[in-house]
């Protein structure tokens, strides 16, 4: 005669958190290699200097490239895109900072045309950035 032996199951009453905290450290490991490639998204060769580090609660960024290339907030637009946007950004919210990014080889008259464009528009709080020394 075959012997039947009887076996209960019970319930576990926990969660096994250590697949959860890997998939939390592997996306905060993600974020913190990324974020910083997300600010530097267009190449420009920015001048060396010193100055104190700006983080307003709002901002959007003007990139000029050497050949003259624009790009708003890594976006790349054409003189008038970004006269028409600024426009609206003056009327709508004349207190946010707008950084401009210029290459260190840029015709200074370049960059004056960019700044006369954002002081047009009503925005009077802008900043020039460059590299740390």
């Amino acid at each position: 005669m075959a012997r039947r032996t009887r076996t209960t199951l019970h319930a576990v009453g926990e969660i096994n958190l250590v697949p959860m905290l890997d998939f939390a450290f592997l996306l905060l490991t993600v974020f913190l290699i990324t974020y910083p490639l997300m600010e530097q998204g267009v190449h420009v060769n920015l001048p060396h200097g010193k100055a104190a580090e700006l983080k307003p609660d709002r901002s959007r960024t003007v990139s000029v490239r050497l050949d003259g290339a624009i790009f708003l907030d890594n976006r790349p637009v054409t003189e008038s895109q970004m006269t028409t946007e600024m426009n609206r950004l003056g009327k709508t919210d004349p207190a946010i900072t707008v950084f401009v990014r210029a290459d260190k080889d840029l015709k200074y008259s370049r960059v004056m045309d960019i700044m006369r464009i954002l002081h047009a528009a009503g925005l009077s709080k802008m900043a020039l950035v460059s590299q740390a020394e």
